[in-house]
């Protein structure tokens, strides 16, 4: 399919479950700024489509606690069980889809990572190939069951069936 067909595609079906991915964002932000705080979003810098930078925002899952130093605790010790439940359910995702709309992202593709995640991977160049998405086939074959390089695989292998 044409990137803009898939870009097409993508815009009529957010705007199909716009309503319902309102209701969810309205019902959850006040969820996570209870248990983790403000401020109630998350962001980094991933890789889009040609290696073109895009800030990607999720829901915060982990405190900004600080040791005694001033330094951040270990991710281990800012995750908080909400935070845990947070991830599971994919809740921590929701304002991903504004990514969806800017067409950063796609609502299938690679994950987006950091780039300097993709410039460590052996042809990691491959993903920048197509544009990143919400879900990708690694994320329904296993996501947090597969090693990294049985993730790479399946988006390397998604892309070039593309």
């Amino acid at each position: 399919m044409s990137d803009l067909v898939l870009r097409f595609r993508d815009l009529v079906l957010l705007t199909l479950v716009a309503p319902f991915l309102i209701l969810l964002l309205i019902l959850v932000a006040p969820v996570v700024a209870f248990y983790v705080g403000r401020p109630l979003f998350f962001r980094q810098e991933r890789a889009g489509i040609g290696g073109r930078n895009f800030r990607l925002v999720k829901f915060r899952s982990m405190t900004e606690a600080r040791g005694p130093d001033g330094v951040l605790l270990s991710d281990a010790d800012r995750l908080t069980p909400f935070g845990i439940a947070l991830r599971r359910t994919r809740l921590d995702e929701l304002p991903s889809f504004w990514h969806i709309l800017t067409g950063d992202i796609s609502w299938v593709g690679p994950r987006p990572l950091p780039a300097s995640i993709i410039a460590k991977q052996q042809g990691g160049m491959l993903r920048l190939a197509v544009r990143p998405g919400f879900t990708g086939l690694a994320q329904v074959s296993g996501n947090t069951f597969l090693s990294d390089e049985e993730k790479f695989a399946l988006d390397s292998y998604y892309i070039m069936s593309r």
